[in-house]
């Protein structure tokens, strides 16, 4: 009697197969989400850190001139994004001078704006409509960081 039982009750043969095909889509986009937020990521640190060095170096360089302290600012922010390769993008930057009674006297510090691209590993999509492509995903789309102040050093 146990040999029929057995010859009946047989183990779901492809049932791991259904289940991986249902579930293997949802978990690649899960994954390639996480690649992605990591990417933003890492440009908005880049961006971040590039405004800090920048209109940090100003404000240590002012002792040589106003303009020298904004070229040796300027310097610091292009090598901090060459280095966190941020370059490739495009990528806009500045040190202002902070000047003291409402921007007619003394500087009294630095501020430094940087602004760079962020391209997606698959960018660029868009859902076709009877009103033209309504964009899903950008193609590219700025990661900037402002108003970073750092006091001159005398």
């Amino acid at each position: 009697m146990p040999a029929v039982r057995k010859s009946i009750i047989r183990p779901p043969k492809g049932q791991n197969l259904v289940e991986l095909a249902l579930v293997l889509p949802f978990l690649m986009i899960l994954i390639f989400a996480i690649v992605e937020i990591g990417r933003v990521w890492q440009c908005y640190q880049g961006t971040k850190m590039a405004a800090i060095d920048g209109a940090y170096t100003a404000s240590l360089s002012y002792g040589a001139g106003e303009s020298a302290a904004i070229s040796a600012g300027e310097t610091q922010m292009m090598n901090r994004l060459v280095a966190a390769n941020l370059m490739s993008g495009g990528a806009t930057m500045g040190v202002l001078p902070i000047r003291n009674n409402g921007g007619t006297g003394a500087v009294i510090g630095f501020k430094a704006t940087v602004q760079t691209q962020f391209r997606p590993i698959v960018g660029a999509i868009s859902l076709p409509t009877m009103s033209g492509p309504v964009p899903i995903i950008p193609a590219a789309f700025p990661i900037s960081y402002d108003n970073i102040q750092f006091n001159a050093v005398y």
